[in-house]
């Protein structure tokens, strides 16, 4: 399914789920198979709690079926060693998103692989540097919890596409677009197998595993960057 259109049947098959992303918002619509098998008469009022169930089970399933599958190691700083799937892992091929949450007092390296990329953070200061594309952005408030996502996408001339070369990156920190760049050259890749390191040495407090992504988030996927950032900041660690 397009990420303009989404949808999916509840566990029981009784109600049918779609939503589409029209006129700049999604439109959501429920069907009651029971009711109508032909799945042509959506129910209106739409019913509040099947629809909040529906979108949340959509999205949940969404996210895991996208979601790179790392191997995630903690270091005795709280930071830790990220492996495995190095071509997904690895920035510069395709559809490209990184999310990480870091606590209000990290400072320093919050992420990178070396040669390749690297993710820091200088007082309120957000940095990250994807080979001659630079993004940076602000810290705007001093929630115990901010989440850093880089979302993109990397053309490369492989196979039988004739290019351009193109890097299209986007900074938000905390649900909210920081910077933003698109530039003409490739992201150079030596060694894709290159570890993802998380965290640093003088860094205070543990750092959960980022979430890497193999599509660009944007207004129109079934997976915003406003969620997407929300549940980075969610997770166990941060309640």
């Amino acid at each position: 399914m397009r990420d303009d259109k989404k949808g999916g049947l509840s566990a029981d098959g009784r109600l049918r789920y779609f939503n589409w992303f029209f006129w700049g918002a999604w439109r959501p619509t429920l069907y009651d198979l029971d009711a109508d098998y032909t799945g042509t008469q959506y129910l209106t009022p739409l019913p509040v709690a099947e629809l909040t169930q529906m979108e949340a089970s959509y999205s949940t399933w969404y996210i895991d079926v996208h979601s790179v599958k790392t191997k995630y190691v903690q270091d005795e700083n709280g930071g830790g060693v990220l492996t495995g799937m190095s071509l997904q892992r690895t920035p510069g091929f395709l559809s490209y998103t990184f999310g990480m949450s870091i606590p209000e007092a990290l400072d320093g390296q919050l992420a990178a692989q070396a040669g390749i990329w690297t993710l820091s953070r200088t007082k309120n200061t957000i940095t990250a540097t994807y080979g001659s594309l630079v993004l940076t952005g602000e810290i705007k408030n001093s929630n115990s919890c901010h989440s850093i996502v880089v979302s993109g996408h990397f053309n490369r001339r492989v196979g039988g596409n004739p290019g351009p070369y193109i890097m299209a990156l986007d900074l938000f920190i905390d649900g909210v677009l920081s910077d933003s760049a698109k530039i003409e050259a490739t992201l150079a890749t030596p060694d894709v197998t290159i570890e993802t390191i998380i965290g640093n040495s003088g860094q205070t407090g543990t750092l959960l595993a980022p979430v890497i992504m193999n599509i660009r988030l944007t207004s129109s996927t079934p997976v915003t960057v406003e969620s997407f950032s929300k549940d980075l900041c969610s997770r166990e660690a941060f309640r």
